[in-house]
């Protein structure tokens, strides 16, 4: 089976931070690549960039590295629901690694059907330098208790833990 790490967010802009995460990820994950999917109508964000602009600019950046790849998909809606049957349709060979920033994983508990997602995919969450470790292994203990499972998760540090694409636009 193959392993593939599955980065989705809006990359508006793409920048280091994502970078160092995704190339962190695959080295602590075993993974054999990192797909970035950029979402084409972030949910709860305003001025962001055409989604045509974001994927032509995630493409030409990543080019230059060989197991970083970008995907985009048919629904538009970015819902477990929706985005996890398409995902295993298009790589039915492959488990899955998802790439979540330490904010995100907080709120994995509000999200819809987020038990689909946890009960047979991992993840990594990229550490955010106002998030402890501690935080995030309270969230996610709270998340095995409620579902009764036993969650994958590799916490990833990098030095690139402050950048904020909000910060550079």
């Amino acid at each position: 089976m193959q392993k593939i790490g599955i980065y989705s967010g809006t990359f508006d802009p793409l920048h280091e931070g994502h970078l160092a995460f995704a190339l962190a990820a695959l080295e602590q994950c075993e993974l054999e690549k990192v797909i970035f999917i950029p979402e084409s109508s972030p949910r709860g964000k305003q001025n962001v960039s055409p989604f045509v602009m974001r994927l032509k600019q995630l493409t030409e950046y990543l080019r230059a590295y060989p197991r970083l790849d970008v995907h985009s998909l048919k629904s538009t809606r970015f819902t477990v629901h929706d985005t996890l049957p398409e995902l295993q349709q298009q790589f039915p060979q492959a488990t899955f690694t998802f790439l979540v920033g330490s904010d995100v994983a907080l709120g994995l508990k509000d999200w819809p059907d987020i038990q689909l997602l946890l009960k047979t995919n991992t993840f990594a969450i990229g550490m955010r330098s106002d998030q402890t470790d501690e935080e995030i292994e309270r969230s996610l203990e709270q998340l095995n208790k409620i579902y009764d499972l036993t969650i994958e998760a590799t916490i990833i540090h990098t030095d690139k833990a402050n950048l904020a694409s909000s910060n550079l636009k």
